[in-house]
């Protein structure tokens, strides 16, 4: 299903691409980050309401852009760390407001992990992976 996103300010449109069905997945928090993030199946990217993949985990169902407002239940302003072990880059973005503002990127394979003081905790709106907005 595709779905856009407005522009709150009455400009552009940014077209995202939805998957519907998918769901936050609980989980208690593991006791080491290793095998916290290991909960993220092969071909994935996995992002996680704790530091260093502990929390709920919210999985892209595949490459598009994703406004986690919309997902059942949102997953927006919880991401706190990702795990990309999918086979496309990953772009995050937080609405402003009136844009959408890049807040960090994760190469395949990598991890992303911020803490509560860093100002990329929680706040993150928007997952594009294998593309840009």
């Amino acid at each position: 299903m595709i779905a856009a996103l407005r522009n709150r300010t009455g400009g552009a449109l940014l077209a995202l691409v939805l998957a519907a069905g998918l769901s936050v997945i609980s989980a208690p928090p593991a006791p080491a980050a290793a095998a916290a993030y290991e909960r993220c199946p092969d071909r994935y990217s996995c992002y996680f309401s704790g530091a260093d993949g502990t929390g709920d985990m919210w999985l892209a169902p595949n490459p598009g852009c994703f406004d986690l407002g919309h997902w059942n239940p949102p997953f927006n302003d919880r991401i706190s760390s990702v795990f990309n072990r999918g086979g496309h880059e990953v772009h995050m973005y937080d609405w402003t407001g009136s844009y959408w503002k890049w807040v960090a990127d994760v190469q395949i394979g990598e991890q992303w992990s911020v803490g509560g003081g860093d100002p990329r905790n929680d706040v993150i709106d928007a997952v594009c992976v294998g593309r840009t907005p």
